[in-house]
């Protein structure tokens, strides 16, 4: 029997997400896996900034902060980060309403 290993630790994905950013599918809480119902377009750090009209540095450092839409880290070695494109249209709207 193979040692137990501890789950690695990913931010709980909203259903809609793409179902690739899970890294441990029906792993929590006898969750089964879900099939996507629609496909959310993932951005780069780098194309949610220029919609938001930021620098990806500025967006990197509000991502270290907690500020700005929630980003995804893409499961792998390098563990790239990748924004939802709703959440970040949802996210400027919001900070346009309260604006107003």
């Amino acid at each position: 029997m193979p040692p137990h290993t501890a789950p690695r630790k990913c931010p709980r994905l909203p259903s809609y997400a793409p179902h690739y950013l899970d890294v441990t599918p029906g792993s929590r809480s006898g969750e089964r896996p879900v099939s996507p119902r629609r496909k959310d377009t993932l951005l780069t750090p780098a194309e949610a900034a220029e919609r938001m009209g930021l620098t990806s540095k500025t967006l990197a450092n509000w991502r270290t902060a907690g500020k700005g839409p929630h980003p995804r880290q893409l499961p792998g070695e390098r563990g790239r980060w990748r924004y939802v494109e709703r959440e970040v249209d949802d996210w400027i709207s919001a900070i346009v309403a309260q604006a107003s």
